[in-house]
C-alpha cells in the first residue's frame, strides 16, 4: 500500500524535484519496482514531464473508459454498424452541448468554475510576499514558489501545465483583487467551448436513397493488388483457442510384391512360387523331396498341360519337372491334392562336379565344346535317370508320359533325364 502510494506521488507530482523524492523512496523500498519504471518513458506517465502546450494533467486512462460506457452495445456490432452508431451519437452530442453553453452567462464553462474555487480555498493555507506588482513569492510549508502573474508561470509547475491558476498563483490574484477567470488558459472560456461544438455531423439518408457515383462506386470493381507475403505458405488454417487440434493423418505403410501383386509383403519375402528344398536324408538312392512356396526356377518346359512345368536347380545338376495343379484335370469338389513320388537313380564317374545350365534343345545327347575353357582333364559323363511316378487323387483317368532327354553342354557330366506320368 505505501509503495502505491509513493508511485501515485511520483506520477502527479508536478515538477521535478517531487518526482525525484517519490522515486527515491521507491528505490530504497523494492529494487524491482524502481527498475520496472525507469525503463517506461517518463513523458508516458509522469506529469511534470507532460507538454505545457496540451494544458492537461490527466494522468490516467478514464476517459477512454467512459467513453466505452458511453457507447455501451455498439462495441460488439460490425464495423458498419458501429460507424453507423457512433455518427449519430456524435451528432446528438455536439447539438446538446452546443445548445447547452448557448445559455451560460459567464466567460468560463461551469465545471471550471468549480475548480477555480477549491483552489482558491486552498491558497488560503500559503503566504505571500509582493516583489513587484506582478512577480511575489508564495511561501507553502517549508517550500517558497516564485509566480510571475505576466508569464502565467510558477515554479510548482501546475500553472503551467494546466493552464489554470495554482493555490500560489491564485493567492496573488486574489490578493491583487483581481478574478481568477482572467488568467485562466483562453481553451477554458465559453467562447472556445461554442467555437468547439458549433459545427455538426450532417445527416445521412438511407443508402438505398444514395445518388449514383461513378467516380466513387465503379461497376467494376477489381481486387486490391496481392503481395506475397515473406515465408512459406501456410496449408492448414489457424485454428481458434475453443477448436480441437488437427490430427496428423499417418502415412500409409502398405507394401506390394512386385512379383504377385499382393499387399502386406514384398518381393523378398513372397511365398507365391514353389521351391525345392533340401533333402535331409544323407545317403540312399530313394530320396522323398518336398515342395515348399519359394522363388520359382529359371527354365519352362512346355509339356501340352494346362499348367507350367518349371525346372529348378536350386540344389544339384538335374533338372526336375514340376507340373501345377492345373494340369489335371479334376472336378472343383476336391481336393486338389498330389502326392509325388520321386527316384532318383544316379551314377557318377567324376570326381569333381560342377553345376550347370540345362540345354532347352530336345537332342538326344551332349556334344562336348573345345572352344569352352575346361581342366586337363577329360570330361566324362554322367549318366542320370529319373524316374517320377504321380499320384493323382481323384476321378481323373486320363495319363500323361512325358519323355524328356534333356541335353547340356556341361565340363564334366552328361545329362539324360526321362520322366513318367
Amino acid at each position: 500500500m505505501l509503495l502505491t502510494n509513493f508511485f501515485w506521488q511520483a506520477a502527479k507530482s508536478y515538477d521535478a524535484i517531487g518526482f525525484n523524492e517519490a522515486m527515491q523512496r521507491i528505490k530504497d523500498m523494492n529494487i524491482e519496482a524502481w527498475r520496472y519504471l525507469s525503463k517506461i518513458p517518463v513523458s508516458a506517465w509522469a506529469r511534470h514531464a507532460f507538454s505545457t502546450e496540451l494544458k492537461c494533467d490527466h494522468v490516467t486512462n478514464n476517459f477512454t473508459e467512459s467513453f466505452n460506457a458511453w457507447i455501451g452495445d455498439l462495441r460488439g456490432q460490425p464495423i458498419l454498424t458501429l460507424v453507423e452508431g457512433l455518427r449519430k451519437k456524435f451528432m446528438k452530442k455536439l447539438h446538446k452541448r452546443y445548445h447547452k453553453a448557448c445559455t451560460w452567462t459567464s466567460a468560463i464553462p461551469k465545471n471550471i468554475t468549480e475548480k477555480l474555487k477549491e483552489i482558491a480555498i486552498h491558497s488560503r493555507r500559503c503566504s505571500l510576499q509582493m516583489a513587484s506588482e506582478d512577480l511575489f513569492e508564495v511561501t507553502d510549508g517549508d517550500r517558497a514558489f516564485i509566480v510571475s502573474l505576466n508569464q502565467k508561470t510558477c515554479d510548482c509547475g501546475a500553472f503551467q501545465l494546466s493552464g489554470l491558476p495554482c493555490k500560489h498563483a491564485a493567492l496573488g490574484i486574489i490578493y491583487k483583487r483581481h478574478k481568477l477567470e482572467t488568467y485562466c488558459d483562453p481553451c477554458f472560456s465559453t467562447e472556445m467551448y461554442l467555437k468547439t461544438y458549433s459545427g455538426m455531423i450532417h445527416p445521412i439518408p438511407h443508402e438505398k436513397r444514395w445518388p449514383p457515383l461513378i467516380d466513387v462506386t465503379p461497376k467494376t470493381v477489381l481486387p486490391p493488388p496481392l503481395r506475397r507475403a515473406p515465408g512459406r505458405p501456410r496449408v492448414n488454417r489457424r485454428r481458434g483457442p475453443d477448436e480441437p487440434g488437427q490430427s496428423v493423418a499417418k502415412r500409409s505403410t502398405t507394401m506390394r510384391c512386385g512379383n504377385c501383386k499382393a499387399f502386406g509383403h514384398n518381393t523378398r519375402t513372397c511365398q507365391r512360387a514353389p521351391v525345392r528344398q533340401k533333402s535331409t536324408s544323407s545317403s540312399g538312392t530313394n530320396k522323398v523331396t518336398q515342395f515348399a512356396r519359394g522363388k520359382p526356377g529359371r527354365g519352362i518346359a512346355n509339356t501340352g498341360l494346362a499348367g507350367s512345368v518349371l525346372w529348378d536347380h536350386a540344389d544339384g545338376n538335374v533338372p526336375i519337372v514340376v507340373s501345377s495343379q492345373g494340369s489335371n484335370i479334376s472336378p472343383s469338389t476336391q481336393t486338389p491334392a498330389l502326392n509325388a513320388d520321386l527316384n532318383l537313380q544316379t551314377a557318377t564317374n567324376a570326381t569333381k562336379r560342377k553345376r550347370g545350365r540345362p540345354s532347352n534343345k530336345s537332342a538326344p545327347s551332349a556334344t562336348y565344346n573345345p572352344k569352352r575353357k575346361t581342366s586337363s582333364a577329360a570330361p566324362q559323363p554322367i549318366a542320370v535317370q529319373h524316374t517320377a511316378a504321380l499320384h493323382l487323387s481323384g476321378s481323373a483317368q486320363e495319363q500323361t508320359v512325358v519323355n524328356i532327354n534333356a541335353s547340356a553342354s556341361h565340363d564334366s557330366h552328361n545329362v539324360s533325364s526321362s520322366f513318367t506320368f
